[in-house]
């Protein structure tokens, strides 16, 4: 009786744990980051650091590169 206990014990706890590890490897693909056109193209990621000025007009930090105009007469962009 205590064999037919243990052996059902044993099954549940390797379909259980076989059932985690499926659903892990499906799931694994999803959580990759993936990577958009502009990183393939030599574009810049998300995780480049930009140098950043100040705008003496609206004391705004804008990229130093691609500052815009932020609308206001004295904006030096």
């Amino acid at each position: 009786m205590i064999q037919k206990i243990l052996l059902t014990l044993l099954v549940i706890g390797v379909v259980w744990f076989g059932w985690k590890y499926i659903s892990r490897q499906i799931a694994a693909p999803k959580s990759r980051p993936r990577v958009s056109g502009r990183e393939k193209q030599g574009g810049q990621s998300m995780g480049e650091v930009q140098e950043m000025v100040k705008c003496r007009a609206c004391d705004a930090y804008v990229p130093k590169g691609d500052a815009l105009n932020c609308g206001r007469k004295d904006c030096p962009w």
